[in-house]
């Protein structure tokens, strides 16, 4: 009942900025192709929930604070959605003409056996490899404003599961990169990544089999 409240206190006395959000996010969501009402309302949904919600983000407290139950949540979050391309509207409809292409993996900590792709990744962090999971985020930086806006992230597989596929770490980030060059080919030309990439496994590959065609178009920052 308290969690009810709560949600019925924040419809009633909802900031002009929530309503003005509330209306952009509808906006985005309309110009997603290949997605129905019912995926777009849960969308919409569940974002602005997130900017409400106290405590844990789990399904259990979702309920409390949301529309619906327990297990639609849990339904809802198995279906797929095209982030990649949501993302993109918002870059396209909201950033200015100077823009750049970053990657760059990040490290979250993870020790349960049970977690996908879990395993020991070498963390420049620390200096040492870490029981983690890494996922991969590529965005859009606007240089003008300073501002980056995420595109998508990819979780990294475990170091089992390339080893199976006969794959190093970064054949894993270059392919990444080949298998989104037509998502990337109305986005600025230029990819920004760390020192970590100054390897011919990465770099090479790209520039054969993507837009960028010579090493001008990938910048190297330590």
């Amino acid at each position: 009942m308290k969690g009810k409240s709560i949600k019925i206190a924040y419809e009633i006395q909802q900031p002009d900025a929530f309503q003005e959000f509330e209306e952009l996010l509808s906006a985005k969501l309309e110009k997603v192709s290949r997605i129905n009402k019912c995926c777009k309302k849960f969308m919409k949904h569940i974002i602005m929930l997130y900017m409400y919600v106290r405590g844990r983000y789990n399904f259990m407290n979702m309920e409390r604070y949301g529309s619906y139950s327990e297990k639609s949540y849990r339904n809802h979050f198995l279906e797929k959605f095209d982030f990649r391309s949501f993302n993109k509207i918002v870059v396209e409809d909201h950033c200015l003409k100077h823009l750049i292409i970053a990657f760059d993996p990040s490290y979250i900590p993870k020790r349960r056996k049970e977690t996908d792709n879990c395993g020991y990744f070498n963390n420049g962090t620390v200096g040492k490899a870490v029981k983690e999971l890494v996922i991969d985020v590529l965005a859009a930086i606007d240089v003008d404003i300073h501002i980056g806006f995420a595109l998508e992230v990819i979780q990294t597989l475990s170091p089992k599961e390339l080893k199976e596929q006969r794959k190093t770490l970064t054949d894993h980030y270059a392919q990444l990169i080949i298998d989104r060059k037509e998502p990337l080919q109305k986005l600025p030309k230029y990819l920004v990544v760390d020192g970590y990439f100054t390897k011919h496994d990465f770099v090479l590959p790209i520039l054969e089999k993507n837009k960028f065609r010579d090493h001008q178009q990938i910048k190297i920052g330590c």
